[in-house]
């Protein structure tokens, strides 16, 4: 390597590092804002009493967010041990709505390179290449669960990663006033490339300095290789009356060019 080229990548880091340390202190400054005005607007409000606060979440549950979550309502006697979290989403927010097994989550500790070959494979607390895992509640009566394969649709042996099905008389067989929404089909040829669509509201100098932190975090959190990063102004990720998410009209309109993008990065 050249030295203007480590150069370069100490500058890279360095901008990194400005502002992550910036992130940090406005999370820092939100939260406190958030306490503070949850001081003034609960006064008098109690919640010693609450014995179960079950956060319903759509992914795994984060540990971090979970204590930040019980921290924030420390002030008005939400006692820690009382919050849980449980699988659910906007369509079946049913499917698990039931607290953990005991008043301390399970917590299981997995290796993370398994995890990038579709497999679990537990470890010690404190291994290298270690995630926790936290307990996200309990499976209702009655609800039957498999972890499937979606290309064979078949149940998955132990230790197998794989999509989690659902049966029960909680599932949502449709909806209610949705005229003109029509059920759109995700089955469609694709390749391994993943590309992630990012909102900025900044200016354009910004943009260069969000790819390589949407690479590095997805990497981190979700073991993914990121194939393409693609930032756009605010607005322009499509979502439904529901406030989900429409990724099947956001990759069409990124493999047809819609998008008008601020900036495009190749990681390839």
């Amino acid at each position: 390597m050249r030295e203007d080229e480590g150069g370069g990548d100490e500058r890279e880091e360095g901008r990194i590092g400005r502002m992550r340390g910036r992130m940090r202190e406005d999370l820092r400054e939100d939260e406190g804002r958030m306490r503070g005005r949850m001081r003034e607007g609960a006064r008098g409000l109690d919640l010693s009493r609450v014995r179960a606060c079950v956060v319903v979440a759509e992914e795994r549950p984060r540990m971090s967010l979970t204590h930040s979550f019980s921290k924030l309502f420390k002030d008005l006697g939400l006692h820690p041990r009382s919050v849980s979290t449980a699988f659910g989403c906007r369509v079946n927010l049913a499917i698990c709505l039931q607290g953990t097994s005991g008043p301390d989550p399970t917590t299981v500790y997995v290796d993370m390179r398994a995890l990038r070959h579709d497999r679990v494979r537990l470890v010690e607390r404190g291994s290298p290449h270690s995630l926790p895992l936290m307990e996200s509640g309990k499976i209702l009566p009655g609800v039957r669960i498999i972890i499937a394969n979606p290309e064979t649709k078949g149940p998955l042996g132990d230790s197998h990663l794989g999509e989690i099905w659902v049966h029960s008389a909680h599932n949502g067989s449709g909806y209610y006033s949705g005229y003109g929404e029509d059920v759109l089909h995700a089955v469609f040829p694709w390749t391994n490339l993943l590309v992630v669509v990012v909102e900025l509201e900044g200016s354009e100098q910004e943009a260069l300095d969000l790819v390589p932190m949407v690479t590095k975090a997805v990497l981190e959190e979700h073991y993914l290789i990121v194939g393409v990063v693609v930032v756009t102004d605010i607005g322009v990720i499509p979502i439904n009356s529901r406030g989900e998410k429409q990724r099947m009209h956001l990759r069409d309109g990124f493999l047809q060019d819609q998008l008008d993008p601020i900036y495009v990065a190749y990681n390839m």
